[in-house]
C-alpha cells in the first residue's frame, strides 16, 4: 500500500477479504478483495470513513443505486451493496476489470487506428444508450472512466458518483470534468463562476454525455488532449472550438470526420442520440477494421495545463507499465501505483494497475470532476470581456 495514506480497514461483511487499497479519491476508497461467497475478485468501494456526513452518505447511496440499477455488458457490475451504515461501514462491490484505462492507452501507445477508435466509440456509446434509457447521464464521460478489457478488448464505462436522473437539478449544476465540458455547461460555468451572474445552470443532459463521447473518440484517434483546463480551454469549450480531425489526421474516414462533428455539435439539438452515434461508429468500424486490431499511430501526448502548444516529452521506449486490475471506476481515485504488482488473487491472473489518473502516468494532474477546482477566479473588469466574448 506504499504511496497511499494509511488507511484504517474498513468493518465489512466476513464475505469479504481485503487484500490492498488500490485507489483513494476526495470522498472514497477503493480495495482489491475477494468475495468468499461467489469466489471472485472484487473492487469494493467505502467512503473515506474520516470524512462521512449526511451528504456524503446520500450521495454514496444515490451513486450505489444508479449503478446497481444498470444492466449493460459495456457498464461495471455491480456484485453487492450496503449504504445504511448500520452493521457496516457504508460499501458498493464491483467486480474487478483487468484492463487499462483508455487514458493510459493513449498516454503510453498514442493514436488508434480509426477502426479501433471507432469500435471503442461505439461500445461507449452503447453503454450511455443504456444510462440514458434508464433516465440518467453519466455527466464524466471521459477516457479516465472507460477501461478495456486485456482479454477481448471490451470496454466498459465506470465512475458514476456524478450521475443523476436527467432534467432535474441534483445540486451539483457543474459535474464533470474541466476538458470534457459541453459548451453549454462551460458557458454557464464562466457567467456564473467567474463572472457571478445569476444564469441558469444546464440540467443533467445525456446530450452533454454525447458531446464528451465525442471528445473521448476524437482523443483516440488523434492521441491528443483538445482542451487545456485552464480559463483560455474553458472558453475553447464554450465556443465549441472542436477542430476537424481530418485537420489533424489527413487518413482519417470522412465519415469519422463528420460524426465527430455531429456528436461534438456546439448547439445539444443538433447531437445525435447515443443509439444514433453507436450505430454510425459501429459502421465505421467495421468498414475500417485494421487487421493488426491495436494502436498504429504513436504521437505525444500534451499537457493540457500549460494548453495544446507544450507536448510532453517523447513517449518512452520502454514498454508501459502493465495496468492492473481496475477499481471498477466508481469514484475519483488519484495517485494509484502503476510500476508494481497487485496481489495474488485467488483464480485470477496477477496484473499491474490500471488506474492511471490525474496525477500518475497521464502527466500533470489537472481539475477533477467538478469546475469548483477552479482554475481562474474572477479578475478585475474580466466579466464584461467574458460577456462580449462569449455573446449572448
Amino acid at each position: 500500500m506504499a504511496r497511499h495514506e494509511h488507511a484504517p480497514r474498513p468493518e465489512l461483511p466476513e464475505r469479504y477479504d481485503l487484500i490492498e487499497q488500490i485507489g483513494i479519491g476526495g470522498r472514497g476508497r477503493v480495495w482489491a478483495a475477494v468475495d468468499y461467497l461467489t469466489m471472485t475478485s472484487v473492487a469494493v468501494k467505502v467512503p473515506r470513513i474520516e470524512k462521512i456526513a449526511a451528504v456524503d452518505r446520500r450521495a454514496f447511496e444515490r451513486e450505489a443505486k444508479i449503478v446497481a440499477s444498470l444492466r449493460h455488458d459495456n457498464i461495471v457490475h455491480v456484485v453487492d451493496a450496503n449504504t445504511s451504515g448500520t452493521e457496516f461501514d457504508p460499501y458498493l462491490t464491483t467486480e474487478l476489470i483487468y484492463g487499462e484505462t483508455l487514458a493510459h492507452t493513449m498516454r503510453w501507445r498514442g493514436a488508434m487506428a480509426a477502426g479501433q477508435a471507432a469500435s471503442v466509440g461505439a461500445q461507449l456509446t452503447d453503454a450511455l444508450t443504456a444510462v440514458h434509457q434508464a433516465g440518467y447521464a453519466h455527466r464524466d464521460v471521459k477516457p479516465e472512466n472507460a477501461v478495456a478489457s486485456h482479454g477481448d478488448g471490451e470496454v466498459k464505462l465506470i465512475d458514476f458518483g456524478l450521475a443523476a436522473p436527467t432534467n432535474a437539478p441534483d445540486g451539483r449544476p457543474f459535474a464533470g470534468t474541466n476538458g470534457y465540458y459541453a459548451p453549454e455547461t462551460a458557458k454557464a460555468y464562466l457567467l456564473s463562476e467567474i463572472e457571478g451572474l445569476e444564469v441558469g445552470t444546464p440540467l443533467p443532459s445525456p446530450a452533454s454525455d454525447i458531446y464528451a463521447a465525442g471528445l473521448v473518440v476524437h482523443e483516440m484517434t488523434t492521441g491528443k488532449h483538445i482542451f487545456d483546463a485552464g480559463l483560455q480551454g474553458i472558453l475553447q469549450q464554450a465556443r465549441g472550438q472542436v477542430p476537424p480531425l481530418s485537420q489533424i489526421r489527413s487518413d482519417v474516414p470522412r465519415s469519422l470526420d463528420k460524426l465527430i462533428r455531429h456528436m461534438t455539435a456546439h448547439d445539444p439539438k443538433d447531437r445525435p442520440t447515443a443509439a444514433e452515434a453507436s450505430d454510425g461508429l459501429r459502421e465505421i468500424a467495421a468498414e475500417h477494421r485494421d487487421a493488426r486490431g491495436g494502436t498504429v499511430i504513436p504521437v505525444q501526448g500534451l499537457d493540457r495545463r500549460q494548453g495544446p502548444e507544450v507536448a510532453l516529452p517523447p513517449t518512452p521506449a520502454q514498454e508501459p507499465p502493465a495496468p492492473r486490475a481496475s477499481t471498477g471506476g466508481l469514484s475519483p481515485v488519484s495517485e494509484v501505483e502503476k510500476h508494481r504488482s497487485a496481489p495474488a488473487l485467488p483464480n485470477r491472473e496477477s496484473a499491474a494497475s490500471n488506474q492511471v489518473r490525474h496525477q500518475s502516468s497521464q502527466g500533470p494532474a489537472r481539475p477533477q470532476n467538478h469546475a469548483a477546482a477552479d482554475p481562474a477566479r474572477k479578475q478585475p473588469g474580466q466579466g464584461r470581456a467574458l460577456r462580449k466574448e462569449l455573446g449572448p
